[in-house]
């Protein structure tokens, strides 16, 4: 298989993990590992100075580099791991028809009254890591943190198959007191 073809499949493969469609369910996670870090270390006191949208992000994040990204936790029914601190966030720009208006939705966080294609475009997946990069286990819930919730992280973005996925591998989160 040619490299064009191997970073096509690849992405392909990341798309489905990451975007179900609405209503289905199914973070793909590495293996958690337990660590000191579950009791709330990378909780950050302040919002860093600088950060950056998700589309502004997949625009130009390579692999490696240090990344302060802001956005939504939202855009599937299942945003966050119950198992795991990894979620899903949308960039904040985006408008969330599924919070205002006559149209109620039973889960507002999932964005399914956006286009799908929209989602994809604005979307990225965080997984918070430890010291040594090992996914941290638990539910982020029961640190406050929850679907909805305006956040940014601080880390690492991690592998680009194509310019369509952004992972983050955070290692810090501050949570807008504003949401």
């Amino acid at each position: 298989m040619g490299t064009q073809r191997v970073v096509m499949v690849a992405s392909v493969v990341m798309t489905i993990a990451i975007f179900p469609g609405c209503g289905e369910s199914g973070i793909a996670t590495e293996p958690v590992q337990e660590s000191g870090e579950q009791q709330g270390n990378w909780l950050l006191a302040s919002a860093p100075s600088e950060s950056v949208g998700i589309i502004a992000a997949k625009a130009g994040a390579q692999e490696g580099d240090p990344i302060s990204l802001r956005g939504i936790i939202g855009g599937r029914v299942d945003a966050m791991s119950n198992e795991s601190a990894v979620f899903v966030m949308i960039d904040d720009s985006i408008d969330n028809p599924c919070t205002t208006g006559d149209d109620h939705c039973a889960t507002p966080w999932d964005y399914c009254c956006t286009e799908r294609k929209e989602i994809q475009a604005s979307s990225a997946t965080v997984q918070l890591v430890d010291a040594q990069g090992h996914t941290i286990a638990g539910d982020l819930r029961t640190h406050g943190i929850s679907p909805l919730d305006a956040v940014v992280v601080v880390g690492v973005v991690g592998p680009r198959p194509s310019e369509d996925v952004l992972t983050v591998r955070a290692t810090g989160i501050y949570k807008d007191s504003g949401s």
